[in-house]
Protein backbone atom coordinates (compact mmCIF):
# COMPACT_ATOMS: atom_id res chain seq x y z
CA UNK A 1 0.00 0.00 0.00
CA UNK A 2 1.39 3.13 -1.01
CA UNK A 3 1.79 5.45 1.93
CA UNK A 4 0.22 9.37 2.31
CA UNK A 5 1.90 12.42 3.00
CA UNK A 6 0.09 14.26 6.10
CA UNK A 7 -0.01 17.87 6.39
CA UNK A 8 -1.84 19.46 9.58
CA UNK A 9 -1.61 22.93 11.06
CA UNK A 10 -3.17 25.16 13.42
CA UNK A 11 -5.00 22.89 16.74
CA UNK A 12 -4.77 20.10 14.28
CA UNK A 13 -4.82 16.18 14.96
CA UNK A 14 -3.49 13.49 13.09
CA UNK A 15 -3.80 9.82 14.48
CA UNK A 16 -0.79 7.31 15.02
CA UNK A 17 -0.09 5.00 12.06
CA UNK A 18 2.20 4.72 9.19
CA UNK A 19 3.00 8.03 7.19
CA UNK A 20 4.83 9.13 4.19
CA UNK A 21 6.12 12.37 4.75
CA UNK A 22 4.55 14.47 8.22
CA UNK A 23 4.08 18.11 8.20
CA UNK A 24 3.24 19.70 11.51
CA UNK A 25 2.68 23.48 12.44
CA UNK A 26 0.61 25.57 14.95
CA UNK A 27 -0.23 23.59 18.14
CA UNK A 28 -1.26 20.52 16.45
CA UNK A 29 -1.10 16.98 17.89
CA UNK A 30 -0.03 13.25 16.94
CA UNK A 31 -2.18 10.95 18.69
CA UNK A 32 -0.23 7.69 19.13
CA UNK A 33 3.08 5.83 17.59
CA UNK A 34 3.94 7.26 14.36
CA UNK A 35 5.98 5.84 11.49
CA UNK A 36 6.88 8.00 8.60
CA UNK A 37 9.84 8.41 5.98
CA UNK A 38 10.42 12.21 7.03
CA UNK A 39 8.94 14.44 9.76
CA UNK A 40 8.59 18.14 10.31
CA UNK A 41 7.74 19.74 13.32
CA UNK A 42 6.97 23.67 14.25
CA UNK A 43 5.27 25.65 16.57
CA UNK A 44 4.08 24.02 19.57
CA UNK A 45 4.01 20.32 18.58
CA UNK A 46 3.00 17.19 20.86
CA UNK A 47 3.41 13.63 19.20
CA UNK A 48 1.70 11.45 21.97
CA UNK A 49 3.31 8.24 21.29
CA UNK A 50 7.07 6.92 20.07
CA UNK A 51 8.66 8.14 16.63
CA UNK A 52 10.30 6.34 13.72
CA UNK A 53 11.40 7.69 10.76
CA UNK A 54 13.39 6.75 8.13
CA UNK A 55 14.20 10.06 7.19
CA UNK A 56 15.13 13.02 8.91
CA UNK A 57 13.59 14.60 11.85
CA UNK A 58 13.15 18.38 11.88
CA UNK A 59 11.74 20.09 15.18
CA UNK A 60 11.50 23.68 16.09
CA UNK A 61 9.37 25.96 18.22
CA UNK A 62 8.52 23.91 21.22
CA UNK A 63 7.94 20.83 20.01
CA UNK A 64 7.58 17.29 22.16
CA UNK A 65 7.95 13.76 21.30
CA UNK A 66 6.53 11.65 24.32
CA UNK A 67 8.05 8.18 23.12
CA UNK A 68 11.18 6.79 22.11
CA UNK A 69 12.73 8.10 18.65
CA UNK A 70 14.24 5.88 16.10
CA UNK A 71 15.50 8.55 13.63
CA UNK A 72 17.70 6.33 10.72
CA UNK A 73 18.74 9.81 9.14
CA UNK A 74 19.77 13.24 10.79
CA UNK A 75 17.58 14.71 13.82
CA UNK A 76 17.46 18.85 13.58
CA UNK A 77 16.36 20.36 16.85
CA UNK A 78 15.96 24.21 16.98
CA UNK A 79 14.36 26.37 19.83
CA UNK A 80 12.59 24.54 23.24
CA UNK A 81 12.44 20.91 21.87
CA UNK A 82 11.61 18.22 24.17
CA UNK A 83 11.99 14.08 24.34
CA UNK A 84 10.78 11.96 27.10
CA UNK A 85 12.30 9.28 25.55
CA UNK A 86 15.02 7.71 24.21
CA UNK A 87 16.74 9.20 20.93
CA UNK A 88 18.76 6.88 18.33
CA UNK A 89 19.97 8.51 15.02
CA UNK A 90 22.72 8.94 12.92
CA UNK A 91 23.12 12.49 13.98
CA UNK A 92 21.81 14.94 16.21
CA UNK A 93 22.42 18.69 15.26
CA UNK A 94 20.83 20.81 18.01
CA UNK A 95 20.70 24.72 18.53
CA UNK A 96 18.32 26.59 21.38
CA UNK A 97 17.45 24.78 24.51
CA UNK A 98 17.13 21.27 24.15
CA UNK A 99 16.27 18.28 26.38
CA UNK A 100 16.78 14.75 26.29
CA UNK A 101 14.88 12.77 29.31
CA UNK A 102 16.85 9.59 28.80
CA UNK A 103 19.48 7.82 26.62
CA UNK A 104 21.04 8.94 23.46
CA UNK A 105 22.70 6.75 21.05
CA UNK A 106 23.83 8.54 17.97
CA UNK A 107 27.38 8.73 15.46
CA UNK A 108 27.63 12.30 15.44
CA UNK A 109 26.58 15.14 18.05
CA UNK A 110 26.64 18.68 17.20
CA UNK A 111 25.04 21.53 19.76
CA UNK A 112 24.96 24.81 20.74
CA UNK A 113 22.71 26.28 23.18
CA UNK A 114 21.32 24.76 26.71
CA UNK A 115 21.93 21.01 25.86
CA UNK A 116 20.55 18.54 28.53
CA UNK A 117 20.35 14.50 28.36
CA UNK A 118 19.23 12.88 31.65
CA UNK A 119 20.27 9.46 30.86
CA UNK A 120 23.49 8.19 29.06
CA UNK A 121 25.26 9.80 25.46
CA UNK A 122 27.37 7.58 23.12
CA UNK A 123 28.47 8.51 19.80
CA UNK A 124 32.12 8.69 17.68
CA UNK A 125 32.00 12.67 17.39
CA UNK A 126 30.78 15.18 19.62
CA UNK A 127 31.28 18.79 19.51
CA UNK A 128 28.90 20.84 22.42
CA UNK A 129 29.17 24.75 22.81
CA UNK A 130 27.32 26.70 25.25
CA UNK A 131 25.86 24.66 28.54
CA UNK A 132 25.33 21.53 28.50
CA UNK A 133 24.46 18.86 31.71
CA UNK A 134 24.61 15.32 30.83
CA UNK A 135 23.21 13.19 33.86
CA UNK A 136 25.24 9.83 32.98
CA UNK A 137 28.17 8.78 30.99
CA UNK A 138 29.34 10.61 27.45
CA UNK A 139 31.48 8.28 25.58
CA UNK A 140 32.75 9.07 22.16
CA UNK A 141 35.97 8.71 20.22
CA UNK A 142 36.44 12.24 19.65
CA UNK A 143 35.08 14.91 22.40
CA UNK A 144 34.95 18.42 22.22
CA UNK A 145 33.45 20.71 25.01
CA UNK A 146 33.39 24.17 24.77
CA UNK A 147 31.66 25.90 27.48
CA UNK A 148 29.84 29.26 27.26
CA UNK A 149 31.35 31.97 29.42
CA UNK A 150 29.48 31.93 32.80
CA UNK A 151 28.16 28.23 32.09
CA UNK A 152 28.49 25.95 34.76
CA UNK A 153 28.25 22.65 32.85
CA UNK A 154 27.78 19.22 34.36
CA UNK A 155 28.58 15.68 33.32
CA UNK A 156 28.48 12.51 35.14
CA UNK A 157 31.38 10.59 33.74
CA UNK A 158 33.54 11.05 30.56
CA UNK A 159 35.46 8.73 28.33
CA UNK A 160 36.70 8.39 25.01
CA UNK A 161 39.63 8.66 22.27
CA UNK A 162 40.48 12.19 22.87
CA UNK A 163 38.47 14.79 25.07
CA UNK A 164 38.98 18.65 24.43
CA UNK A 165 37.65 20.69 27.03
CA UNK A 166 37.42 24.51 26.89
CA UNK A 167 36.08 28.04 27.38
CA UNK A 168 34.45 30.17 24.79
CA UNK A 169 35.39 33.88 24.88
CA UNK A 170 31.75 35.53 24.57
CA UNK A 171 29.04 35.64 27.05
CA UNK A 172 26.17 33.20 26.72
CA UNK A 173 22.66 34.05 27.41
CA UNK A 174 22.35 31.27 30.17
CA UNK A 175 25.91 32.53 31.66
CA UNK A 176 24.55 36.23 31.48
CA UNK A 177 21.49 34.96 33.00
CA UNK A 178 23.34 32.82 35.64
CA UNK A 179 26.32 34.65 36.14
CA UNK A 180 27.44 31.40 37.43
CA UNK A 181 31.58 30.56 37.30
CA UNK A 182 32.58 28.77 34.05
CA UNK A 183 33.34 25.64 34.87
CA UNK A 184 32.84 21.53 33.61
CA UNK A 185 32.39 19.41 36.35
CA UNK A 186 32.69 15.79 36.09
CA UNK A 187 33.38 12.77 38.71
CA UNK A 188 35.91 11.12 36.17
CA UNK A 189 37.66 11.90 32.78
CA UNK A 190 39.40 8.80 31.11
CA UNK A 191 40.76 8.94 27.74
CA UNK A 192 44.12 8.02 26.00
CA UNK A 193 44.44 11.70 25.54
CA UNK A 194 42.86 14.81 27.74
CA UNK A 195 43.57 18.29 26.95
CA UNK A 196 41.28 19.88 29.64
CA UNK A 197 40.60 23.78 31.05
CA UNK A 198 38.31 25.29 33.94
CA UNK A 199 37.13 21.40 34.61
CA UNK A 200 36.11 20.47 38.24
CA UNK A 201 37.09 16.52 38.42
CA UNK A 202 37.80 13.87 40.87
CA UNK A 203 39.83 11.96 38.66
CA UNK A 204 41.12 11.78 35.24
CA UNK A 205 42.64 9.28 33.70
CA UNK A 206 44.92 9.08 30.40
CA UNK A 207 47.63 8.14 28.52
CA UNK A 208 48.85 11.81 27.85
CA UNK A 209 47.58 14.72 29.80
CA UNK A 210 47.58 18.70 28.99
CA UNK A 211 45.81 20.25 32.29
CA UNK A 212 45.09 23.97 31.72
CA UNK A 213 44.45 26.84 33.60
CA UNK A 214 41.30 26.69 36.06
CA UNK A 215 41.12 22.72 36.47
CA UNK A 216 40.46 21.37 39.85
CA UNK A 217 41.64 17.84 39.80
CA UNK A 218 41.71 15.45 42.92
CA UNK A 219 43.56 12.52 41.18
CA UNK A 220 45.51 12.77 37.59
CA UNK A 221 46.87 9.10 36.25
CA UNK A 222 48.63 9.19 33.06
CA UNK A 223 51.29 6.86 31.77
CA UNK A 224 52.61 8.80 29.12
CA UNK A 225 53.30 12.39 28.95
CA UNK A 226 51.63 15.40 31.37
CA UNK A 227 51.72 19.06 31.21
CA UNK A 228 50.24 20.88 33.74
CA UNK A 229 49.55 24.87 34.16
CA UNK A 230 51.08 26.40 37.26
CA UNK A 231 47.41 27.84 37.84
CA UNK A 232 45.93 24.68 37.71
CA UNK A 233 45.34 22.87 40.87
CA UNK A 234 46.14 18.95 41.20
CA UNK A 235 45.75 17.05 44.50
CA UNK A 236 47.46 13.88 43.47
CA UNK A 237 49.49 13.23 40.62
CA UNK A 238 49.95 9.36 39.65
CA UNK A 239 52.50 7.94 36.97
CA UNK A 240 51.38 4.73 36.04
Amino acid sequence: MELQNMSISGAGKLGGGEYAKVSCSGSSKILGNLKCLALSMSGAIKVQGSVTCQGAIRASGSSKIEGDVICNDRLFASGATRFCGDVRAESISCSGATKIEKDVDVKIIKTSGAFQVGGDCYAETVKMSGGFHIGGELNAEQIELSMGVGCECEVGSIGGGTVKVSRETTWGLWGFLKKRKTALRTLLIEADRVELKNTIAKIVRCTDAVIGEGCEIEVLEYSGAAEVHPKAKIGKVVKI
